[in-house]
């Protein structure tokens, strides 16, 4: 659909996601991820449930949900990690200007103040009013996001490479990148 898509190695027949599959998404992540830092199981499955978002998980979401708080430490980080593609998606909605410095982790404080149930605004309203940036913005930040990730693997430290390996994914995701789901979505640099 874009060209702007072989900018990133992807194809011309990729198409950006839509604004509620982005919102929705980004609910998802931002549930999962409450779970991994320590909200309550039951508060979790209740919200999806009444919001109408337990089939918009990933299986892997589905699973971790399902077994917790029987799953290992390892899958419990790497959850945690997903707040630094959360962030992207947020940005990607219109709701931050930009993003934390590559060198610094997410505050999640702030993503709390801006989604629902927390925020003053419903599921409904958020996924409903959701608006992606433009094109033009999406791809500038998937080809400035790829760059980074491609350098830090061989600049930085395993923590900034974390960083930006998640924001990479999520900007991929958010773009098309080669028609991949969540969960397939690659990081080509």
């Amino acid at each position: 659909m874009t060209l702007l898509s072989e900018t990133i190695g992807g194809n011309v027949d990729d198409v950006v996601q839509t604004p509620s599959v982005v919102a929705q998404r980004t609910l998802c992540i931002f549930a999962m991820t409450a779970l991994a830092f320590g909200a309550e199981k039951s508060d979790i499955e209740q919200w999806l449930d009444a919001e109408n978002l337990l089939n918009s998980l990933t299986p892997r979401e589905s699973q971790f949900l399902l077994d917790f708080p029987n799953v290992s430490e390892k899958t419990i980080i790497e959850m945690t990690w997903q707040v630094e593609a959360l962030v992207v998606l947020i940005w990607a909605l219109q709701l931050v200007d930009s993003l934390p410095p590559k060198t610094q982790q997410v505050d999640t404080a702030i993503l709390t103040s801006l989604l629902p149930p927390f925020s003053d605004v419903s599921v409904s309203e958020f996924i409903t009013h959701a608006r992606l940036r433009n094109e033009k913005e999406l791809f500038k930040m998937a080809v400035y996001l790829q760059d980074q990730h491609g350098r830090a693997r061989t600049q930085h430290s395993i923590e900034i490479i974390e960083i930006l390996q998640e924001r990479h994914r999520a900007i991929n995701w958010i773009v098309g990148y080669c028609q991949q789901s969540w969960e397939d979505c690659n990081t080509d640099t």
